[in-house]
């Protein structure tokens, strides 16, 4: 009787393990698939962030409407560029960056008009453009340091002056990044609007 009810414990055990051990294996793709995409969302937007870096510092205030969009090392390039030269070396700028596969080039020829007298619109472009570099440069920082948690951070920058805002989960993150905007070369001054979340 007593072996009866070992093996009867014993094959309980062992069903309950094996269905356990389904369930993990079957559980396991999605998880792992899961890591992947977070993963690959972070790399996605680490590379639009690169690429658009670069055609700031390559072509200028023109690239400042672009909008790029990396999907896997594809990149897709919309919006205007003021003459066909700079639509052109768009691509050829993007196809430099380190992860680029495939550039998509939609961006459309359209001079951009200006009311201001050229010198102070120049002078303006420019320092939006090294504003716009600048914002660039420490969100990449911040992608590669913080991960996921970086989208939860809003970057300003004007002049060298560098403002976060946005919740971060705990005082670990918010203190990282206020580690690495400091240390981002080109930052002055660093404005802490981050808050914890409760």
């Amino acid at each position: 009787m007593r072996n009866q009810t070992r093996k009867y414990r014993n094959s309980k055990v062992t069903v309950f393990f094996m269905v356990t051990a389904t369930l993990l294996l079957t559980a396991m793709p999605a998880l792992a698939t899961n890591t992947t995409d977070i993963e690959s969302e972070i790399a996605d937007a680490a590379l639009e962030l690169k690429v658009k870096t670069a055609l700031l510092e390559h072509i200028g205030w023109d690239m400042l409407t672009v909008d790029v969009e990396a999907e896997q090392g594809q990149v897709v390039l919309m919006g205007t560029a003021d003459n066909r030269a700079n639509q052109e070396l768009a691509k050829e700028v993007t196809l430099a960056v380190n992860g680029v596969e495939k550039v998509d080039n939609k961006l459309n020829i359209e001079k951009k008009s200006t009311e201001a007298p050229v010198g102070a619109a120049v002078a303006d472009a420019e320092l939006e453009v090294k504003d716009a570099v600048l914002e660039s440069r420490v969100k990449t920082e911040l992608i590669t340091e913080l991960g996921l948690n970086a989208f939860d951070i809003e970057v300003e920058a004007t002049d060298g002056r560098v403002s976060l805002r946005g919740e971060l989960k705990n005082a670990d993150h918010r203190s990282l990044a206020l580690k690495t905007v400091e240390s981002c070369k080109g930052v002055e001054e660093v404005v802490d609007l981050l808050t914890v979340a409760s």
